[in-house]
């Protein structure tokens, strides 16, 4: 079943407004495989299908499978980097001001993580962030889309806080454990499946991102005390 159309408002795709409504079933639609399968697993017919729409539709709108993954990874990257907007206004302000301490850097490193455990309440952000993920793991010509317009923005501001709060380390070392703490951050979500089971669940709660972010904030503490 694709995301309703309504949770997909957020999104722009740059179209004229007449074609709006099908171009957003469409790219629902082609998240959900992607998301599942992949881009080479991915089958348009299977697209067509799921956004109920003629499978010429999917040229017409988007030019072809990879022209469509190549956009919507475009669009969804700059989609998370607005989601994590406000958090990168408030860690720029706070690098750029003369009176810094430590207890500040620690809480919004905090902050800067656990934002992102809030999201996976939302079941198009989890979706993104497979995607994502995956260009990660199996990088296609995307990841260039991922790194330039996501990741780089994304670890200049970590970077800069961990350099801050390290400050005796080499710059090879902050993005080493920059990145670290990213991937550790991550590895507590993307372990939900096995978290539910273990629990009996059969989705994760607000209480359950709680103890996610608890987790990673503990975390923090320790590396950086």
């Amino acid at each position: 079943m694709i995301l309703k159309s309504e949770e997909y408002r957020d999104i722009n795709f740059d179209v004229a407004e007449n074609s709006h409504d099908t171009r957003s079933i469409i790219a629902l639609a082609a998240i959900d495989e992607f998301a599942l399968r992949s881009v080479d697993g991915a089958r348009t017919r299977h697209i067509a299908k799921k956004a109920n729409v003629n499978h010429a539709a999917i040229s017409y709108y988007f030019g072809g499978k990879w022209n469509m993954y190549l956009e919507i990874i475009r669009v969804l990257v700059r989609h998370f980097s607005k989601l994590f907007a406000p958090v990168y206004e408030e860690c720029e302000a706070f690098l750029k001001s003369e009176n810094k301490s430590r207890a500040q850097a620690v809480g919004l490193l905090k902050k800067y993580l656990v934002h992102s455990h809030q999201l996976y309440l939302k079941d198009l952000s989890s979706k993104i962030d497979m995607m994502i993920k995956r260009e990660e793991n199996f990088p296609t010509e995307a990841f260039d889309i991922v790194f330039e317009e996501g990741i780089r923005y994304h670890f200049s501001t970590l970077k800069r806080l961990v350099a801050f709060l390290k400050p005796e380390l080499s710059d090879e070392e902050v993005s080493a454990i920059s990145i670290s703490i990213v991937g550790m951050n991550s590895s507590i979500t993307s372990c939900r499946t096995a978290f539910l089971k273990l629990n009996g669940k059969d989705s994760l709660t607000v209480s359950d991102i709680g103890l996610f972010s608890k987790t990673i904030e503990n975390l923090i503490d320790k590396i950086f005390q």
